[in-house]
Formats: structure tokens, C-alpha cells, sequence
């Protein structure tokens, strides 16, 4: 309306002067009047004026009051829009927190929480204390990155590592090439890469001697046949503490002979390498990592280049798990350990395997100052040998066992001749139980060979141990005959 009247007001008035008048210098004589029309006309201008921003600002005010209402419905809509960004902060920490795995759910919940919206992409990414794993993996990528290049693949691992600064790198490469895209990408983590699992040929671990590498904390190898230039490179990795090897093993076993690693820090080793790897390489790698090492499984069997014996022992005060399988058995006889709690042996055939008496190398390996070793679970596999090979060595082996309260013993290879390491136990546990073996037994799963002498010797066992400890006597075949078949045990 103001506009429209003050368009008419401009159309009628009349500020044209002649170019007559302007030439001849004269006037009309209603000159008077013209100008008071004129001022008429600039009061009536400045009136539409002030009137057009007295509108305009009530415009103004309509906007402000229906931006307020609109978020006061979206408040009521969503209340935790309400919450400021601290309160929305301790929120995410909280439930990052309690989930079951914080070390590898956290971050993939705060990823999450980074989809919501901008807001809270803003304050998910503040979140200092739960950007503590982030895990990439070569092949789960967004469906933009992933039909391109392997150079983008690895522009998308850059982009992800550099949006979280404070977040170690946990990284799983399954790819069988590009490892020097591998150590590239390692150097641009600046320290941060914490985990690796990679899948390479021998002949490419050198790779792994560079800069980008000596952070890791867990490694993961995964090697397949090559020609084998050693592991030496895995010495650079002074902060490694948990160390995972399996696999194939070298094209020659003798291209690590006399080879080792070091690892100063290491906690835990795992082989599981076939063909069996030279006995001098693990000695040699146990001898340079032993200060703090806990847990020891060897699955793999030695190829016997320099036979473990109680001359050359390794000292290893940190062990407290330990399993041998097949040959790697043999090492019982140079590891020297006092606070191990538990041990596992598994597959072994002592007269083929190990260059002695079974409980004569437990013996060894456990002796100590104190009388009474400090193992408290064990676990014998598939073990077979002799009752005549251990009948000297097993009594005092079973005085060191006083502090074991769970054994768990798998029948062997049935052969003439040969004993299951379940029925020397069963038998050394029933008629001499005036001795007070294994005082401390709760729980003892003896699975024997189901013959006539096993039978009886289980019967007799649980009879000398029911009365005051908790025992699963299993004959094979008959897995619950302790509790369904009352004749068993008359």
C-alpha cells in the first residue's frame, strides 16, 4: 500500500524546468507556490519512507519470533538438541565406554555418531579419549574410493589417519603386492601405526625394517613359500610386544639357520610355521627376547639342526603360558622358568620326539629353588611314551605339582608296548595316593583308552579323589558314564 502511494505521489509532481526559463533567466510567477508544492512532495516522500522501515522492521521481528517458535518445535521434537556441546560430549564418552570392547567398538560408534550431522560430527570429533583404535582395512572402503585406483585407496588411509591425529592406526593389509605403498603410508603415520596384519612373501620382510614400522606394538605376519632372507628386519621394531608368525615356511629351512630376531619388549609369540622351522632360529630369537616374555605357543615342529639340551638353557623369569606342539616339545629341555602357570603339550610322541623321558624334561624345566613349582593348570594332548621311559622321573616331576588344581590329559597313539600318558597318570594318582600327588587338585579330566586297565584305573581314581575334590573321570565313548551308569563306579 505505502508503495503504491508513494509511486502516485512521484508520477504527479512536476520538477521540469524549461529550457526557455533556463536561457532567458526568467521564472514563473507561481514560483512561490512550486516550491511549496516541492516540500509538500519531500515531507510526503520521507513520511512513505520512515513508514516503509517501520514496516520492514516489523518484518523483522515476525522473522525473529517464528526463527524462536520453529526451534522451540524442533526442541520439543528432539530434546537432546536441547543439550550443548559438552553435555552431548559426555554422553558420547559414556556410551562409548560401556560397550563390550571399547578397544575396537569405540571408535567405530563415535564413526557413527560423526554420520548423524554437522553438529555432531563437530563434537564426535573432539572426542580425544575415545579416538584410541582406528582400523583400516584394505578391502572395506566407501563405494566412491573403492572402484578406484589403489593410489585413492591409499589417498582414503591418509585422509582417515590425518582426520584423527590422536588415534593409533590398526591397519590389516590382505593385499599379496604393494608393500612399498604399505611403508609409505606407514611413514605418514608419524608414529601412530600401532597394528599390522599383512599377508607377504619371506623375501618381502625387509620391507618392514623402515622407519614407519618401529611403532608397532602387534604384528601379525602372515608369510607363503619364497626364498627366505631371514627375519632379522623384525629387530628394528623395539616397541613390539605382541608378535603372531604363521603360515608357510621358507622354500629351505637351512636359509634360517643361525638367523634370530631380537625383540626387547616382546610379551607374546605365537608360530604356527610348517615345514618345521631350524631349532637353533627359535632358541637363538627365545635367548633375545626372554626378559619380558609371558606367553609362548610354538604349534609348529623344530627341524633338529642343534638339539635343545640343558647345557644351553634359556632363561625366560616372565613366562607364565606355555604350549609346545610335536618336536617344538623338545624345547622342555633348555627353557628354565620359575612362575609358570600354565603349560600345554600337545601331539607328541616321546620316543620320537624328545631325546629323553617326558617328566624327566617337565622336571628340568621347572626346577627351582622352592620345592613346588608354581603351575597350576596342565594340559597333555595326544601325548604318548613308556611307562618304563618315565617310571624314574615321574615321581619327583609329581612332587613339583603340588600347586596344580586342573589337569586335563587326551589319550595318545594306541601302540604295543606303549603306555597312555592318561593311565600313568591315573595310575601314579590312585595307588600311590597316600603320597598327597597333586594335593590341590579340583578338576581332572582324564580321557583314556577304553580298556579293561583303564577302566579299572579310573574307577579307582575317582574313588580316591570324590570324597574331597571336583573329578570328570572320561573313558572315550562314554562321556557322561560317572553320573548315568551307577554299576560303573560299584
Amino acid at each position: 500500500m505505502l508503495s503504491t502511494k508513494l509511486a502516485r505521489t512521484l508520477r504527479s509532481s512536476d520538477y521540469s524546468i524549461s529550457e526557455e526559463d533556463i536561457r532567458g533567466r526568467s521564472y514563473p510567477r507561481d514560483n512561490i507556490a512550486a516550491f511549496r508544492r516541492r516540500e509538500v512532495l519531500a515531507n510526503e516522500l520521507e513520511q512513505s519512507l520512515a513508514e516503509c522501515i517501520a514496516e520492514l522492521a516489523k518484518l523483522a521481528e515476525l522473522k525473529n519470533a517464528l526463527t524462536m517458535r520453529l526451534r522451540d518445535l524442533r526442541a520439543l521434537l528432539s530434546p537432546i538438541r536441547r543439550l550443548g556441546d559438552d553435555d552431548l560430549s559426555c554422553i558420547f564418552n559414556h556410551l562409548a565406554l560401556a560397550l563390550d570392547n571399547p578397544s575396537d567398538r569405540a571408535a567405530s560408534f563415535a564413526r557413527t555418531i560423526c554420520k548423524v550431522c554437522f553438529r555432531w560430527n563437530s563434537v564426535a570429533r573432539r572426542m580425544v579419549n575415545v579416538w584410541t583404535y582406528l582400523s583400516l582395512q584394505h578391502n572395506r572402503l566407501p563405494p566412491t574410493t573403492r572402484r578406484s585406483s589403489r593410489t585413492s585407496r591409499w589417498a582414503h588411509f591418509s585422509y582417515q589417519a590425518s582426520l584423527f591425529s590422536n588415534a593409533p592406526v590398526h591397519v590389516k593389509w590382505d593385499h599379496l603386492s604393494g608393500f612399498d605403498e604399505l611403508s609409505h603410508f606407514a611413514s605418514k603415520c608419524k608414529g601412530r601405526l600401532a597394528s599390522l596384519v599383512v599377508y607377504m612373501p619371506w623375501t618381502d620382510v625387509d620391507v618392514l625394517a623402515k622407519d614407519g614400522f618401529c611403532s608397532l606394538r602387534r604384528l601379525d605376519l602372515v608369510l607363503f613359500h619364497s626364498q627366505c632372507l631371514g627375519l632379522a628386519a623384525l629387530g628394528s621394531m623395539l616397541r613390539l610386544e605382541h608378535l603372531v608368525l604363521s603360515g608357510d615356511g621358507p622354500s629351505s629351512g637351512s636359509d634360517l639357520e643361525n638367523t634370530f630376531f631380537c625383540l626387547p619388549s616382546l610379551r607374546h609369540l605365537s608360530i604356527d610355521i610348517d615345514p618345521p622351522l631350524p631349532s637353533s632360529f627359535i632358541a637363538l630369537s627365545l635367548a633375545g627376547s626372554s626378559l619380558y616374555l609371558a606367553t609362548l605357543h610354538i604349534r609348529t615342529g623344530l627341524s633338529i639342526d642343534c638339539p635343545p639340551t640343558a647345557a644351553h638353557p634359556i632363561q625366560l623369569p616372565s613366562l607364565v603360558d606355555l604350549l609346545l606342539e610335536r618336536s617344538a616339545c623338545a624345547l622342555i629341555w633348555s627353557i628354565r622358568t620359575s612362575g609358570l602357570k600354565a603349560l600345554g603339550l600337545r601331539n607328541v610322541d616321546v620316543a620320537e620326539d624328545l631325546n629323553g623321558s617326558l617328566f624327566e624334561g617337565l622336571h628340568a624345566m621347572l626346577a627351582t629353588a622352592e620345592e613346588t613349582s608354581q603351575l597350576t593348570a596342565l594340559s597333555l594332548s595326544n601325548v604318548s611314551t613308556s611307562l618304563d621311559r618315565e617310571k624314574a622321573a615321574i615321581r619327583p616331576c609329581l612332587l613339583q605339582l603340588a600347586n596344580v588344581t586342573t589337569i586335563l590329559v587326551a589319550p595318545g597313539r594306541s601302540s604295543n608296548g606303549l603306555w597312555d600318558i592318561a593311565d600313568i597318570l591315573a595310575h601314579m594318582l590312585t595307588v600311590t595316593a597316600s603320597a598327597a600327588y597333586m594335593p590341590n587338585l579340583q578338576i581332572a579330566t582324564l580321557d583314556c583308552r577304553q580298556t579293561p586297565a583303564s577302566l579299572s584305573l579310573l574307577r579307582a581314581f575317582y574313588h580316591s579323589r570324590a570324597s574331597s575334590q571336583l573329578v570328570d573321570c572320561i573313558p572315550v565313548g562314554k562321556l557322561r558314564i560317572l553320573y548315568t551308569n551307577a554299576a560303573f563306579l560299584a
